[in-house]
């Protein structure tokens, strides 16, 4: 029997809705579609049919669309992203319509080499994380102004990308001509106000100095990989700034140029170019050097002791004697700072070395990368990750500030291991800006404890907290973090509990408190977020207190008098039985059918489902007793 073949439609034909459903022919056949086809790949995904064996979510087949069609497609709730990298051209209106799209994904429009003003500003107000307009050759200020408005993660304009990156399935990102490569001084300017987290200008091949400056204030990472020249002054801007900055096609730069990049360790430039900026500051350490080759071996041998009272003597000799940056380097080579900030047993070198080095720029570049890579660590050994966290609880005991500082910019999250800590390590531990896992069993009302509660991290973790003082309690409710878990807190105090209601975060969990009075109850109960006291059985009052609570609650209860209080609870409820841990058993709890009703009229599920079907699945009528299982 003969394969029935598939019609291959004419080029140029439009896919209509009969076509579409019918699936007589592959998508990418076809170079347009209509509005009512649109509305259908728009929708639900009854387009998909594997048997194409293409990728359905894949739009570049289409070469033009109509208004009515982008209109169709910016309503699409079905598409993660949509890529059109194969439209030419894009009306005012089309990209109006587009610009209503709501996926995650975002834009991609790579097959445009022309943007109108009208059509940037429209584009830029898509929700998703990307908006990709990479084969633009030419961008007037005012376009520029409206994509600089764009509030995604990545916004790409005008060039290819030659950084290595690969797209989410871990393919080399596609290369598009008509590369953006001038950009005025007021575009710079209008871009650098893009605030998500890269900006993709890898087309431009060269900037002037006032357009460095503009987008050296940009707070995204730049991708500037098409430069391929700088003068000093671009050069001394950028390397300056404090974000990261991309320029591996960049393969010319001055003696000056090398010294100012020499500054920013976090700029990427290609091996050949590293090689250069570290040969030019080798040469500048040897033709800036004041001290005498005598001198220096002295003190060479003070530092390669690794005994910190000598070493803290060699930086304050340095720094009596006036000692050149070239002295410096050359007493403190790369492979010196390495080692002496991996000696395990001497912590306080870190002090010595950093606010001695502080002062000289390159010299502390490279001091913060050697110190990334002492206190991070990619294994998954427990041990290994454990003996770096011992580490690091050690070093913060004796940490200075300018260490703290240190830490916030080369280590995301800390973990401190002591279940004590100082009012003086906490004090400086306040200003670590990561994540701070703290094994502490208290906050006193102490001045470093409450700038530690209220401190610089991003979140602070408090899982093994015995001892809250209210005053600390304050200091942790006007944190902005999603949550805190409280595992061994026993007892609140009714100024504690009403300190912690005022946390404007997600959730407050506790499950450790064996004690909770009335008083301290009703105010927990105002809290606003999710609430949850597991692992013991409260009294009856302050259950009856807790009912009152607005919103998710969850609790273990062991009586008939504290469901019937929660039976009246508005929001969802998570409730847990008293647990026989010995013999593996949930309690039973004596109640009422009139109490069981009640609870099956609650204003909200429990424990994920509708009240009513919960209770009765439960419930056992004969026995009249609830079994909570969950």
């Amino acid at each position: 029997m003969s394969k029935k073949k598939t019609a291959t439609p004419a080029k140029g034909s439009i896919l209509t809705e009969e076509m579409l459903r019918a699936r007589l022919a592959p998508i990418k056949h076809f170079d347009s579609i209509t509005p009512a086809a649109a509305e259908i790949l728009a929708g639900e995904g009854s387009h998909r049919y594997t048997g194409w064996m293409e990728n359905d979510d894949d739009l570049k087949w289409l070469k033009n669309i109509s208004n009515e069609v982008a209109v169709q497609l910016g309503k699409s709730k079905e598409w993660y992203r949509l890529d059109l990298n194969g439209l030419e051209s894009l009306s005012d209106e089309a990209a109006e319509g587009l610009a209503k799209f709501k996926g995650e994904g975002g834009l991609s429009l790579n097959g445009l080499s022309v943007l109108s003003d009208k059509a940037a500003k429209a584009l830029a107000k898509i929700k998703g994380k990307e908006l990709s307009l990479n084969s633009l050759s030419s961008l007037s200020d005012r376009a520029a102004e409206g994509l600089g408005k764009f509030r995604g993660e990545k916004l790409l304009i005008g060039g290819r990308n030659i950084s290595g990156e690969h797209d989410e399935d871990g393919e080399d990102t596609e290369i598009w001509g008509g590369a953006l490569s001038e950009l005025s001084d007021k575009a710079a300017e209008a871009l650098a106000e893009f605030k998500g987290e890269k900006l993709y200008l890898n087309g431009v091949i060269s900037l002037t100095d006032k357009a460095a400056e503009a987008l050296a204030k940009c707070k995204a990472g730049l991708f500037l990989n098409g430069i391929e020249s700088l003068s000093d002054v671009a050069a001394e801007t950028l390397a300056g700034r404090k974000g990261s900055v991309e320029l591996q096609g960049l393969n010319e730069l001055s003696e000056q140029g090398a010294l100012s990049f020499s500054k920013n360790k976090s700029l990427v430039v290609s091996d050949q170019l590293a090689k250069r900026i570290a040969d030019v500051v080798k040469n500048h350490a040897k033709t800036t050097s004041t001290l005498t080759s005598k001198d220096q071996s002295k003190i060479r041998k003070l530092i390669t002791s690794e005994d910190p009272d000598n070493l803290d003597f060699a930086c304050n000799l340095l720094a009596s004697l006036n000692a050149s940056e070239g002295d410096w380097l050359k007493l403190f080579p790369k492979t010196r700072v390495q080692k002496l900030l991996s000696n395990w047993e001497e912590p306080k070198i870190w002090n010595t070395l950093v606010s001695a080095m502080k002062p000289h720029a390159r010299l502390f570049e490279e001091l913060k990368l050697q110190a990334e890579k002492r206190v991070n660590t990619t294994s998954y050994d427990w041990e290994v990750r454990n003996r770096y966290s011992q580490f690091l609880t050690y070093l913060i005991k004796v940490a200075n500030d300018d260490v703290i500082a240190v830490l916030s910019l080369v280590r995301e999250g800390l973990k401190y291991l002591s279940n004590k800590i100082s009012d003086t390590a906490a004090m400086k531990l306040a200003n670590y800006k990561g994540a701070l896992y703290m094994d502490i069993e208290s906050l006193a009302d102490t001045p470093g404890h409450i700038a530690l509660a209220a401190g610089a991290s991003e979140v602070l973790e408090l899982e093994n907290l015995k001892e809250l003082s209210t005053k600390a309690a304050e200091a942790l409710a006007a944190r902005k973090q999603e949550g805190f878990v409280f595992n061994e807190i026993e007892n609140l105090t009714a100024d504690t509990a009403a300190a912690l209601a005022k946390f404007k975060g997600e959730s407050l969990r506790f499950y450790g408190l064996t004690t909770l009075e009335a008083d301290a109850a009703k105010h927990l109960a105002k809290y606003k977020g999710d609430l949850s006291i597991y692992g013991t059985l409260l009294s009856d009052e302050a259950i009856a207190e807790l009912a009152n609570k607005k919103g998710q609650l969850g609790l273990t209860i062991a009586s008939g008098k504290a469901v019937k209080a929660l039976a009246s609870h508005e929001g969802e409820l998570h409730l847990s039985a008293d647990y026989d841990h010995e013999n593996d058993r949930h309690f039973p709890i004596a109640l009422s059918k009139a109490v069981a009703e009640a609870l099956s009229k609650h204003k909200g599920k429990i424990n994920y489902t509708d009240a009513r079907e919960w209770v009765e699945s439960h419930y056992s009528k004969e026995e009249e007793c609830l079994v909570v299982e969950e």
